[in-house]
């Protein structure tokens, strides 16, 4: 009986053990340290429009209303793209976690100013999301972008 007892204990001490490695290696341990910091953005487009270069022109991003709501609406405005898109399109996506990626199809205001209402989610583990606006015509990437950090 007292082997037994022995026995139960050390595969008991063990089992503790490998459930106390798991967890500090797993994703599930929101204690761990992060291994990057998040680069300065040049423009932060939560707190004003970006202007980026693009095909010799300067193309406007911008984002109504400020301060951005997470969950609720918000309008996206590239201005000044005077490129011609058949099938204009953003995709929204998190460069620092994984939320999906929000693709939203762009309304043409004028000859060269669209929009679109999109909703921007917030993660819970990180403090700030880091996310990239793309403009795409269809399934193409037009390698025009910006990215900005909403706080959660």
């Amino acid at each position: 009986m007292k082997k037994i007892v022995i026995l139960f204990g050390i595969a008991l001490l063990i089992g503790i053990s490998i459930a106390v490695f798991y967890y500090k290696n797993s994703e599930f341990n929101t204690n761990v340290l992060k291994d990057y910091e998040l680069d300065k953005l040049a423009c932060n487009l939560i707190k004003n429009p970006c202007k980026i270069e693009f095909k010799g022109g300067e193309v406007t991003f911008d984002i109504a209303p400020r301060p951005v709501v997470v969950m609720d609406k918000s309008t996206i405005t590239i201005s000044n793209l005077k490129y011609n898109i058949s099938d204009p399109k953003i995709r929204i996506y998190g460069l620092n976690m994984d939320m999906g990626t929000i693709i939203a199809s762009l309304d043409k205001i004028d000859s060269s100013t669209y929009q679109a209402v999109i909703a921007l989610s917030a993660c819970l583990i990180e403090d700030v999301m880091r996310y990239r606006i793309s403009i795409y015509d269809g399934n193409e990437e037009l390698k025009l972008f910006t990215d900005f950090d909403l706080e959660r």
